[in-house]
């Protein structure tokens, strides 16, 4: 009875939809005409246009015929009707003329059962005089007002004519009518004299308008009652379907639009979507998650990859070049097609992860920056006490072993202990090395020749079942450094891989100019851009997690057993590069090898600085007078007794303020001051240039367990000429004290 193909388009309301729209006129005809062969009472459905959707007992209707009853929601007032209508239902502004009129103009309602002139008293006589047509009009009035859904109005006109309507609604709106018209009861009485009298004022010919009458249908009034309970329910649930159709079109209609929408949202998000169902099956897979996932999940299941069981969290997924993906996942159960699903929103984030991991190094290479540098100034502060302490040691043992009969049962007792305080001597020069403040000789040197040089020796150091392969760049730019140094960070780091591959490997060693751009930089703290010489040094040894990567080069960390290493071989290493202003990076997996990458600033072409050898200490003969400036009272003692030792003429205090009183007072003038660069008040450097000023021509030689760098803080610029490293013994003082008082 209703339209099931009912379409609610994007710019048409439910509540402009026409009733032919909406009901299965068809439908409704064949069961009409079935209800008719019972009852003989006809029936039309009209919309509140006037057009006829269905009839039945009337076969001659129009398809859109006009009629009296049109009933429009509006309630039209007498005045609305025009001076001579053509049809007491059609409400015009102007008046048509008779000419107008069909030759056989129907009526709706004029229900022909077995009389074909049925509608005659209408067609002929009623509809077509001013006069009478007014009584036709009104039924418009009358029937479009007050009819509740579920009821019927019944109305007799002034032309004694009956009809019948009940509502079609749809929700609260009023979109048609079903029509029973133009018949009477069968006890109205016929009223001849009424009929003859209507004709005479009319017009009309007596004998065929009361013949006219008489061809109207007669139904009792229990048969009308019955049907129009008939009808009146027909009606009701035509208008139930009707809406509950309408409900669901617009239902369907709004559910294709969402599912429109949830298709243009899923497709067209950046973020990658997967819907799951239960039993695992991919429902829907977006493009961005396609992309994410190279294609590998258009078929198949969500358990070929693991995804966590959280709602919410961050998972990495290996992509077909092997590296990783990282990604945002949130989970949230969904209806999808009727059953419940799981949808996954996946947001690669691979970048921003990459950002972070280059936050967080940047951040881990400030701290152990921050973690050396702390360390590197303590070892140095360390080492230069216990050189203050090893100087006087070595001092009187050297000066023992001299004085002592080589017979002597103690002479092999002190050259014991001279030894011990020179390996000890050692293990300060390589904290001192790893707090960058060594003397350095610099000189222009090619890392290949250094490597060429050192082959032989490396190939027995690391014995025959370790593969040693070179790859020695062409053309390698020189760098500048002290030579023996540079041989000490290959050797260590050469040892180190070797101890990593006990049971035989691979060693590979290799040169090449590289630039360290801007981009490198910031991802690397201390690296400034710039031309570089690179020396790699690989084995495919047991590798280093990442707690030992981070510590490697600490003084005194060592992963070997117990007295097999001290743990400051690295540790050198990483000083060493760093006063060359240089850069060392590690790699290293576990079980799959270790790569240490130093970096050298590439050099200008300059000399190399000479490197002074000298002979064996003499005696002085010439009787110099010497002022020493020394805080500790021991070694002051002590370089006092190596100098007087040498035939030097010796005066020591120890301080600046002593010695400046000693000079400005008792105009003492020393051939050559020897003082520590560190004193308490008055530095080594600042003492030197006042007592230049008394004493232009005076000479110095600084001594301290710093170096380098510490020299240059206190203004000691020609550290070559004018420095010798605690601790030193009576050769390496007497050889510095007759080339600076001979001017070389």
């Amino acid at each position: 009875m209703t339209n099931n193909n009912l379409k609610v388009s994007d710019n048409k309301d439910i509540e402009s939809l026409e009733l032919a729209e909406i009901i299965d006129s068809s439908g409704i005809q064949r069961l009409m005409d079935d209800f008719f062969k019972l009852t003989n009472i006809g029936v039309a459905f009209l919309d509140l246009r006037g057009n006829v959707l269905v009839t039945t007992g009337c076969p001659d209707i129009p398809e859109k015929a006009r009629h009296p009853g049109v009933f429009q929601v509006s309630t039209p007032s007498m005045d609305d009707i025009p001076e001579n209508p053509r049809h007491p239902g059609a409400f015009r502004v102007s008046t048509p003329s008779m000419d107008d009129i069909p030759e056989k103009a129907r009526h709706p309602g004029a229900f022909r059962v077995s009389t074909p002139s049925m509608d005659d008293i209408c067609s002929k006589f009623r509809c077509i005089h001013p006069e009478t047509s007014k009584y036709c009009t009104q039924i418009d009035v009358d029937l479009s007002i007050g009819t509740d859904p579920g009821t019927f109005t019944s109305y007799q006109c002034k032309n004694n004519i009956r009809y019948i309507v009940t509502p079609i609604m749809i929700g609260e709106k009023h979109v048609g009518n079903l029509f029973l018209g133009q018949f009477l009861f069968d006890d109205d009485p016929e009223e001849l004299e009424l009929l003859r009298e209507q004709a005479r004022s009319s017009g009309f010919d007596e004998e065929q308008y009361i013949a006219a009458y008489k061809s109207i249908p007669r139904w009792s009034r229990e048969k009308v009652n019955t049907v129009m309970n008939f009808y009146t329910k027909l009606a009701q649930m035509i208008s139930s379907l009707s809406y509950s159709n309408l409900m669901l079109a617009k239902s369907t209609e709004e559910s294709r639009k969402l599912a429109e929408s949830m298709e243009h949202l899923i497709e067209g998000s950046p973020d990658g979507i997967i819907v799951i169902a239960p039993d695992g099956t991919i429902e829907r897979i977006n493009s961005a998650a396609n992309k994410i996932f190279e294609g590998r999940l258009l078929a198949g299941k969500i358990s070929d990859f693991s995804f966590s069981d959280a709602a919410s969290t961050d998972i990495t997924i290996s992509r077909k070049d092997g590296a990783n993906s990282f990604l945002e996942m949130h989970k949230c159960e969904i209806a999808w097609n009727g059953d419940r699903a799981t949808m996954i929103t996946l947001r690669d984030i691979t970048e921003q992860k990459r950002a972070e991991m280059k936050r967080e190094n940047l951040q881990e290479q400030v701290i152990q920056s921050h973690k050396m540098e702390a360390i590197g100034r303590l070892a140095g502060c360390v080492a230069h006490d216990f050189n203050n302490m090893l100087g006087i040691i070595l001092g009187y043992g050297d000066n023992l072993l001299e004085e002592l009969n080589p017979t002597d049962p103690l002479q092999e007792c002190v050259a014991e202990i001279v030894n011990a305080g020179k390996r000890s001597a050692a293990l300060t020069r390589q904290l001192l090395a790893f707090s960058r403040k060594q003397t350095m000789k610099l000189g222009l040197v090619d890392i290949n020749n250094i490597l060429r040089n050192l082959e032989k020796m490396l190939r027995k150091i690391i014995g025959e079942d370790i593969e040693f392969v070179t790859t020695l760049a062409e053309g390698l730019s020189n760098v500048e450094v002290d030579l023996g140094q540079m041989e000490q960070v290959i050797m260590n780091i050469v040892l180190n891989a070797k101890d990593a591959m006990p049971k035989g490997g691979k060693l590979t060693i290799e040169t090449a100019n590289v630039e360290l751009d801007k981009q490198y930089a910031r991802d690397n703290f201390d690296v400034i851009p710039g031309q570089f010489v690179m020396t790699a040094i690989s084995d495919t040894g047991c590798g280093m997690d990442n707690d030992t990567k981070t510590r490697i080069f600490e003084p005194f960390f060592t992963t070997k057993e117990k007295g097999k290493g001290t743990g400051l071989g690295l540790s050198t290493v990483y000083g060493i590069v760093k006063q060359l202003q240089g850069y060392i990076s590690v790699h290293s997996e576990l079980k799959k090898g270790t790569t240490f990458k130093v970096y050298l600033p590439q050099a200008s072409a300059k000399p190399p600085l000479k490197d002074v050898r000298t002979e064996k200490y003499e005696i002085n003969q010439s009787g110099e007078n010497i002022l020493v400036v020394e805080d500790d009272p021991a070694l002051q003692k002590l370089c006092a007794r190596m100098l007087k030792g040498l035939k030097y003429n010796v005066t020591t205090v120890t301080n600046g303020s002593e010695a400046l009183i000693l000079m400005k007072e008792k105009e003492f003038r020393p051939d050559l001051l020897l003082t520590d660069v560190v004193l308490p008040g008055m530095g080594g450097c600042v003492l030197a240039d006042r007592l230049r000023k008394i004493h232009p021509d005076l000479k110095v030689l600084y001594m301290s367990g710093y170096l380098d760098n510490m020299l240059v803080e206190h203004g000691v610029s020609d550290a070559e000429s004018q420095f010798i490293q605690k601790p030193f013994n009576i050769d390496d003082l007497s050889k510095k004290i007759r080339l600076i008082l001979r001017g070389k």
